[in-house]
């Protein structure tokens, strides 16, 4: 392989990044944040995949909800979302990649879409009204719903992404393919190297 290759980040269906991106030419591979793309420290390995669901966040407390109801809940919200999900089959709603992710994900992200009705990737505060509006007239989603979306926006930008939503959810999307073969993801982001700089400085 030609070691003046480009890099290209690998992405999935639904325009995230690969949590695990390779530089095939170089042999490094490292985990990156799936919004943003930015790697995460400490994750570079040669000639082989790192691991990168043990970097995910550990589960938090949910202020106003405490650990045993905030199980509890986040189970009765995965049950809603699966019912509202199924009393809409007929919606244009769908979720693309279906190949490499649990039942949970699938839901988890056919909700996100379905919620976020401007179509931009994130959910806003007028779209977290409706959840809101939605969630309001269940009993066992009432209390800790009204936290949901503070406990989701783990960065604090007040709005929550997809992979928010998916890990707030507990509905992480796997790293590899059936039979532990890393998925070829398709379409590919475009663009620089952002390794470029350091590369030519070795």
């Amino acid at each position: 392989t030609n070691n003046n290759e480009m890099y290209i980040p690998e992405c999935t269906p639904d325009g995230r990044y690969q949590k695990v991106q390779c530089y095939r030419s170089t042999g490094y591979c490292w985990c990156v944040n799936e919004d943003s793309g930015n790697t995460i420290p400490g994750t570079s390995v040669k000639d082989n995949h790192p691991k990168c669901d043990t970097v995910q966040p550990l589960s938090r407390p949910m202020k106003g909800c405490p650990e045993h109801r905030k199980q509890t809940f986040l189970r009765a919200l995965m049950d809603f979302l699966t019912h509202t999900m199924a009393s809409q089959k007929s919606s244009n709603v769908t979720t693309k990649d279906t190949q490499n992710t649990s039942q949970e994900e699938q839901i988890a992200t056919w909700n996100f879409n379905a919620l976020d009705t401007n179509k931009n990737k994130f959910l806003e505060k007028n779209e977290w009204k409706s959840f809101r509006s939605l969630i309001s007239t269940h009993r066992k989603l009432r209390r800790c719903g009204k936290k949901l979306p503070r406990y989701c926006d783990v960065n604090h930008d007040h709005k929550i992404s997809l992979t928010e939503w998916l890990h707030c959810l507990n509905a992480q999307r796997p790293v590899t393919g059936s039979g532990g073969v890393m998925p070829t993801p398709n379409p590919k982001r475009m663009g620089p190297n952002p390794l470029e700089s350091y590369l030519k400085d070795k």
